[in-house]
């Protein structure tokens, strides 16, 4: 679809979903509303405390207005009847998110036909890895405690950048931040939010939607799990029951 090729049209979909509805009302299940690219209390600044979120702020929150704006541009350059594939894996957060996206985005954004694919995950990973898709639903983990973890993402000739997003400002930012800025984290924060922000708010190439909550049940008689914010989810070495 010639759609995706149009600033107008993604910035359309980036500000046209009502991800605190979507959190509280179709999950429920502790996930939180996200509006960047990088998730709230991940990263702070090693110098000032600050969390990365909090500094670089909000982008696309959604906004029907603007989002009709954004649209009304798009159709007079794109026509009045758009259709755009969405591909997703076939769990039930997957279903549950898409079915919502879809609903969200053929309401606010009259004319446009969204259709919703399913397959299995690593069908779903092959597909992207293939460029074989249009719009795609996906989350990602962060490996490492490192911001670079998710913007690199994005990067000009990066294994991860299935779109082909190419902005050189952004990757020239990227790159900035991980070798002459790397040991300043104060311009290694600004970097990262110059980039975000071309990202999201200049070329809407991400739409962020949410960022997942982890739910365990735990005897309150085993003392000391860590819980880690990024590559595994607990850690289990030094934990011990008590009598």
């Amino acid at each position: 679809s010639d759609a995706l090729g149009n600033a107008h049209f993604r910035k359309a979909v980036a500000l046209a979903i009502d991800k605190e509805s979507l959190v509280n009302n179709v999950l429920s299940d502790g996930s939180a509303a996200l509006n960047g690219l990088i998730p709230a209390k991940l990263y702070a600044n090693a110098d000032t405390g600050e969390d990365f979120r909090a500094y670089s702020g909000d982008y696309n929150v959604f906004d029907l207005e603007a989002a009709k704006k954004e649209w009304a541009q798009a159709t007079a350059e794109l026509g009045d009847e758009i259709k755009v594939k969405l591909l997703v894996d076939d769990s039930d957060n997957g279903k549950k998110v898409s079915e919502y996206i879809q609903n969200q985005l053929e309401t606010n954004l009259p004319g446009l036909k969204v259709d919703v694919t399913p397959q299995p995950a690593n069908n779903v990973n092959q597909s992207r890895a293939d460029k074989n898709y249009e719009l795609s639903l996906s989350g990602w983990t962060a490996g490492s405690s490192d911001l670079n973890s998710y913007f690199n993402l994005y990067r000009t000739g990066s294994s991860y950048n299935y779109g082909e997003y190419d902005n050189s400002k952004y990757s020239e930012l990227v790159e900035k931040a991980i070798t002459v800025d790397a040991n300043d984290e104060n311009k290694v924060f600004e970097d990262y939010k110059q980039a975000e922000k071309i990202l999201l708010e200049e070329d809407a190439a991400q739409v962020p939607i949410y960022q997942s909550a982890a739910n365990y049940l735990v005897n309150p008689k085993i003392k000391n799990i860590v819980y880690h914010s990024y590559g595994d989810y607990f850690y289990l070495r030094e934990a011990y029951v008590e009598e």
